[in-house]
């Protein structure tokens, strides 16, 4: 079942560009990210999907409902994470939780204590009193309690502990193989690639790419590599890392997406006193992924 489709979808915030010609298909039973840097246009995007920020041209649907004319109907059936949790500091989380199922219809039961057991959290602590992780640990609570068809969630991570995200992300791929769907953005790219179905990379409030993660190989995904030799030839290195070397020193650093047992075979001829060789972090990946579409 289609959940969110979207047509052109753009806003402007006057002649800046917050997104453009946004076209998504977004299926029930998917988990869907949102990648790209700062001001690529992630929440601007959530935001326009929940009405909170009206668009300037195109059109959208969550559920078969218009996102503008049909918000109160929507609004019912999605659960909501943002990047900054602000609630009422003087309610206990007990209390937030119990006012989002009757805000929703729903009858007060024991999921409230179920979801906060399984994610640590003290909900007879005021929110005012409550650290940045338990804080969004309450805003997680908050968007599931009621048992959504769709998730939107902006940096829901963030502030999270390892052991929590991935308690997290275990209840996510749970409810996914029951048709929950989710739209999540995100900084940490290790992440939306290993639990997203699918990813969009964002760029001047544009998508550059969709990338299905069922189909990346380990291979294609890029590498920046730190190497500290002495005598590699400089030209074999401008051969590996193309435009992005550095040099600093002995001290070489560069991009690398080819074949990491080959280039290992290579680097081995020669006397390697230190290297390093690990993911590209979002922005360099956005950075590279932006010189090939918009050259």
């Amino acid at each position: 079942m289609t959940v969110i489709l979207t047509e052109n979808l753009t806003k402007f915030y006057g002649e800046h560009t917050g997104i453009k010609n946004i076209n998504l298909h977004i299926k029930s039973g998917e988990i869907f990210g949102l990648v790209g840097a700062n001001g690529a246009g992630k929440s601007t995007l959530l935001k326009t999907l929940l009405n909170f920020l009206h668009p300037s041209s195109g059109k959208a649907t969550i559920l078969g409902l218009d996102i503008i004319t049909q918000s109160a109907q929507i609004k019912k059936k999605v659960g909501y994470v943002p990047a900054d949790v602000r609630y009422y500091t003087c309610l206990t989380g007990e209390e937030l939780l119990r006012y989002t199922l009757r805000f929703h219809g729903r009858k007060d039961d024991k999921s409230i204590y179920t979801l906060a057991e399984k994610f640590q959290l003290d909900i007879r602590k005021k929110i005012q009193k409550l650290s940045t992780g338990n804080k969004k640990k309450v805003a997680i609570l908050s968007a599931l309690i009621h048992d959504p068809e769709l998730l939107i969630m902006d940096e829901p991570t963030s502030g999270l502990d390892p052991l929590i995200k991935n308690i997290f992300f275990d209840l996510l791929e749970e409810r996914r193989q029951k048709g929950l769907c989710v739209l999540v953005s995100g900084h940490n790219l290790d992440e939306i690639q290993e639990y997203c179905n699918r990813v969009a990379l964002l760029g001047e409030g544009e998508i550059i790419d969709i990338k299905d993660n069922a189909q990346a190989s380990a291979a294609e995904k890029a590498k920046k590599v730190i190497l500290l030799c002495k005598d590699i030839p400089l030209g074999l290195l401008k051969e590996l890392a193309g435009d992005s070397l550095k040099i600093k020193g002995e001290r070489f650093t560069f991009d690398y997406s080819g074949n990491i047992e080959q280039l290992l075979a290579v680097l081995s001829q020669y006397t390697i006193e230190d290297i390093a060789i690990a993911n590209m972090d979002l922005e360099q990946m956005f950075l590279q992924y932006y010189k090939v579409k918009k050259p």
